[in-house]
């Protein structure tokens, strides 16, 4: 299910805050990658928009815990400015133990379960499908049950907490041997929207 926070997301949301994986309500100026400058002060949030698509490096397959705080640079790009003008934002995902029944403001995973990382894209499709896969590798000493994915929003200008736009509790888990690795994929498929008769 696409969350409250994907809601958010969305141009047409233009003054919601998002709640981040901590619970706290955070603005998208300070989330999504700006569009707009000022000369009389450097910068001036005034709109928001994203580049998405990355593939796997270092450092989208360091960040191995839902609650912690990263930094993601040179995910997206090779150039490691730490600044406004070269914010970039990507998904990825997350998964955990827990059960408990989705509902619109989930902001994390019930019981998320940190795992090694060797794997991780977010790609988007001509036919209106972004496809985001992270491949987890069960470095624990015992085999590890998977009940929920989270779909989440990072951003690599600043060490802030990321952002769960989609969960889903899995109808039957997953469970990953010790010693074995498992892919798991989230989809966000646009390519069924439509546009009704306008009302008059």
């Amino acid at each position: 299910m696409l969350l409250d926070n994907f809601k958010t997301l969305l141009s047409f949301y233009p003054n919601d805050n998002f709640i981040d994986v901590a619970g706290n309500s955070v603005t998208k100026a300070n989330n999504l990658i700006s569009t707009n400058q000022s000369p009389s002060n450097g910068h001036t949030f005034q709109g928001v928009r994203g580049y998405f698509n990355y593939t796997m490096t270092t450092a989208s397959n360091g960040c191995t815990n839902e609650q912690g705080i990263y930094n993601w640079l040179n995910v997206v790009s090779t150039t490691s400015y730490n600044n406004d003008y070269h914010r970039h934002n990507g998904f990825t995902l997350f998964v955990g133990s827990g059960n408990r029944a989705v509902t619109p403001s989930d902001y994390c995973l019930e019981n998320a379960v940190t795992l090694l990382v060797i794997g991780a894209s977010c790609i988007h499709y001509a036919d209106g499908r972004t496809i985001t896969t992270r491949i987890f590798y069960n470095n624990t000493d015992e085999d590890v049950t998977i009940n929920e994915i989270g779909l989440y929003i990072f951003t690599t200008a600043y060490t802030t907490p990321i952002i769960m736009i989609g969960r889903k509790v899995l109808q039957t888990p997953v469970i990953i041997p010790k010693g074995e690795q498992y892919t798991f994929s989230y989809t966000i498929d646009t390519s069924r929207v439509s546009f009704a008769e306008a009302d008059y």
